[in-house]
């Protein structure tokens, strides 16, 4: 059966955490986001699952100029940073694995804003664990211009037009599987954005080392003549 237009199932997220009546719900580290997802069939549906995330995509881009001619071409890139996946227990799905149409069926969420990714998101060969430290933070909402506001006024964060972080709360509906490619058969996909502002620990003194070789100089003199 295919769920589309007036068939494909209702899905709203809300929160319940006190952030429910916020523009743009807003945490930091550590911080909970508890709320609500309801799905409501138009008509008998069959779901096998309900996937329920919280994650962190970037997505950026570079402008190539063309020497030979005066055209432009974009190198764009895309990543997802954090996926935080909320345990659905088997007792919350229906027995018979179909959603009745009409009733709303209500399944409740809880995440906790981590202190820093996983390690897998910093693999590469690094001079120092100050390097790895840094790459693992947590980065903030950045460039999204629906998470840039305050109260109800889109703002510029000053973020350049190549570089956007975006949270969201993410809800898609599994309905069985491609026979040819067996992929799942997704027949609702809906999301909620949020925004991050990570705490960011104190960091310790930069090692200034004496020498010609140093990076970094705390003090330099040169006399001036009248």
């Amino acid at each position: 059966m295919a769920y589309k237009g007036k068939n494909k199932p209702i899905v709203n997220i809300t929160l319940t955490d006190g952030q429910q009546d916020a523009f743009i719900p807003s945490y930091s580290t550590l911080d909970e986001i508890k709320g609500n997802v309801t799905v409501t069939p138009q008509v008998e549906t069959k779901i096998d699952h309900i996937y329920i995330t919280l994650e962190c995509t970037v997505r950026t881009y570079i402008e190539r100029v063309g020497t030979a001619s005066a055209t432009n071409t974009r190198s764009e890139g895309y990543d997802s940073r954090l996926r935080l996946v909320q345990p659905i227990p088997e007792t919350a799905m229906p027995e018979s694995g179909k959603l009745g149409p009409g009733k709303s069926h209500t399944f409740p969420f809880e995440f906790a804003v981590p202190k820093e990714l996983l390690p897998k998101s910093c693999e590469h060969t690094i001079d120092n664990d100050v390097v790895r430290q840094a790459h693992l933070q947590l980065p903030p909402t950045l460039g999204d211009p629906m998470a840039s506001v305050w109260g109800k006024t889109m703002l510029d964060d000053m973020a350049p037009d190549m570089s956007i972080v975006s949270y969201f709360v993410r809800v898609r509906l599994v309905s069985g599987r491609d026979e040819k490619t067996g992929k799942h058969i997704f027949i609702g996909d809906e999301i909620k954005k949020v925004r991050i502002i990570p705490a960011v620990p104190e960091h310790p003194p930069l090692a200034v080392l004496e020498g010609k070789q140093d990076d970094y100089r705390l003090r330099k003199e040169k006399p001036l003549k009248k």
